[in-house]
């Protein structure tokens, strides 16, 4: 949690000093661009390991199908986006998605500007 705050913070640390302080919609992506290439890209590993850790409820190691729909579910993704997500991450088709796997995917779906990506509905669709 401590990591989001970071970066929260981080973008918004003109504000901090200022209440009155509003930015433009090109000034703040150009200050969360900024920021998830030095704060969250350094920060990552450690907050995607703990997320899969969180969704893997039951703590085998691997995130069920079911699993995969408590975390859209608790995101408040409609959960029928679950399945064709899951199928990208699922790189290997074993039905589980591995610690590894989890991380191409989230990785891929933070840092990647390729629209073609396999992991582009990590979070389901962002547009309809």
């Amino acid at each position: 949690m401590k990591h989001r705050v970071d970066v929260w913070e981080a973008i918004g640390k003109e504000a901090k000093n200022n209440e009155a302080y509003k930015a433009s919609e090109d000034e703040f992506i150009s200050d969360l661009l900024a920021v998830i290439n030095t704060t969250y890209r350094a920060s990552f590993p450690d907050l995607i390991n703990r997320d899969f850790d969180g969704y893997d409820i039951d703590g085998d190691g691997f995130i069920s199908p079911k699993e995969h729909e408590a975390f859209f579910y608790s995101w408040g993704i409609p959960t029928n986006y679950s399945a064709e997500a899951f199928k990208a991450l699922d790189t290997d088709g074993d039905g589980l998605i591995t610690r590894d796997e989890y991380i191409q995917g989230a990785t891929d779906f933070m840092f990647s500007e390729d629209e073609n990506s396999p992991y582009k509905n990590f979070l389901g669709p962002l547009l309809e």
